[in-house]
């Protein structure tokens, strides 16, 4: 159960809140009538603020996408772009394309509302490749042994199937720090340039060919994607500080 007391934090602190899951149990007022920095960190796409000025300082968010929506918003509080950082822990794999095997990491169906699942899409994956999903990894011992028997290369798809949305940094940014290659429906265009080359933005899901995924395997630019996602460099961006 979470809870959080207000006056078990000094003042002058920083107090992060990350994800929905009891936001609202939050005693965000109290914190900041101790002069506690209130922030609450973005982990799900939002067409708007999910919580105004009024209610915290700042707003963290994994996505160019939801800081574009939410800073159109009057009340929105102070926005800071900061994405899942390069995770060192991970094992390193080597893509094989050979295998021909596109796996989806995560889960494609969503109970609680159907329609932002991704079954309807994965059906129009280029049918050359076998399309395998994973969704019962939950420690990073297996993770370390669902990435030894893995192909090294993924299918990113959004929610509902949609187009543009933002890059879901909390699975890419695991996956790419294993050396993993991804290909991925197409994203909300700032995400994909803070991206670049490290993964493969795709027009058509249903046209993905085996030489097109080894091109990008060869030529994608690895060293630039890890020293742009140090979380030192992140967070010195996203203060102002460089």
């Amino acid at each position: 159960k979470n809870e959080v007391s207000a006056e078990m934090i000094p003042p002058g602190s920083t107090f992060v809140w990350i994800g929905v899951w009891h936001v609202g149990n939050v005693p965000w007022k109290a914190l900041r009538a101790r002069n506690i920095t209130t922030v609450y960190y973005q982990t799900e796409t939002v067409q708007s603020c999910y919580l105004s000025k009024e209610v915290v300082d700042e707003v963290w968010d994994y996505s160019r996408k939801n800081v574009h929506e939410c800073k159109k918003e009057v009340n929105a509080p102070l926005l800071r772009y900061i994405p899942v950082a390069v995770q060192k822990w991970v094992p390193k794999v080597i893509p094989n394309v050979t295998r021909h095997s596109l796996e989806f990491f995560g889960s494609h169906k969503v109970e609680w509302n159907p329609a932002m699942g991704r079954e309807i899409c994965l059906k129009q994956v280029d049918k050359r490749w076998n399309v395998p999903t994973t969704y019962s990894v939950w420690s990073s011992n297996q993770f370390k042994i669902y990435m030894q028997q893995s192909s090294g290369i993924f299918l990113s798809l959004q929610k509902g199937c949609h187009h543009h949305g933002p890059v879901p940094s909390f699975r890419a940014s695991l996956l790419l720090s294993t050396g993993a290659a991804i290909v991925s429906s197409r994203c909300f265009p700032r995400d994909e340039q803070e991206y670049g080359d490290a993964i493969m933005f795709v027009d058509d899901i249903s046209n993905i060919t085996y030489e097109a995924v080894a091109h990008h395997i060869k030529t994608r630019n690895m060293t630039r994607f890890r020293e742009k996602f140090d979380a030192s460099s992140i967070i010195a961006r996203a203060f102002g500080v460089m």
